[in-house]
């Protein structure tokens, strides 16, 4: 009776490739159909394979990095805010003048724009605009002032840029190219991301009412987490 060579070497086939084997093979044709690595070269494969310490040590150098990335970008927040409030805020405080000290011809610039009470409307749009721009400049009510600030930039893009607002999906160019567009990017950074360190809103919430967490320190107690933004 001939026993068929390969019953043996199936069940212990995966013997044969972890331990690098070759005389699990039942004869030399299988032998040369199946190449496995000898013993010294699976140790200097295995020693070129990095270490497994090594690779779980990457992941917390990678965390330390990136909090470091952070913590430095956050850093300039502030210095950030106060350079959108200081240069747009005096852009708005700029404007409001403008219109106030030439309110008719404002007004007779809104009656061609068909604005309701246009003398009115003048009043209204210089007056936000220049105590406006003020106030959004010292960081005081930074975010309550950029309410109205807000709404005089969509008016206007609604009444004298009306064709460059229609075509914000068609033709992007114009409406970010429209002069309002920067004043309404502004007023909407500050008022999405605060007024920052370097306004009177924040040295404000250091000694009375922290509307961003809704305490009220009696007394100025050093430096705290709870910081008006």
């Amino acid at each position: 009776m001939q026993i068929n060579p390969y019953l043996n070497f199936g069940g212990r086939c995966e013997e044969a490739f972890r331990f690098g084997w070759p005389e699990f093979a039942p004869n030399s044709s299988t032998r040369r159909q199946f190449s496995y690595p000898s013993r010294s070269e699976g140790r200097k494969e295995v020693r070129n394979l990095p270490s497994l310490s090594y690779m779980n040590s990457l992941i917390p150098r990678f965390q330390r990095s990136y909090t470091v990335l952070v913590a430095g970008a956050s850093l300039l927040r502030s210095p950030f805010l106060l350079l959108i409030r200081v240069y747009w805020g005096w852009a708005f405080f700029g404007t409001g003048k403008g219109k106030l000290l030439k309110h008719s011809d404002i007004a007779d610039y809104f009656t061609s724009l068909h604005i309701p009470a246009p003398s009115l409307s003048a009043w209204m749009a210089g007056s936000v605009e220049c105590f406006g721009g003020l106030l959004l400049l010292v960081g005081l009510a930074s975010r309550l002032t950029c309410i109205p600030l807000i709404f005089t930039m969509i008016v206007a893009y609604a009444t004298a840029e009306h064709e460059k607002l229609q075509a914000i999906f068609s033709d992007p160019d114009q409406f970010t190219g429209a002069t309002p567009f920067l004043f309404l990017c502004a007023a909407l950074i500050v008022f999405i991301f605060g007024p920052g360190a370097f306004s009177l809103d924040w040295l404000i919430g250091k000694f009375t009412w922290n509307p961003e967490y809704g305490n009220r320190q009696s007394s100025y107690r050093g430096p705290s987490r709870s910081i008006v933004s």
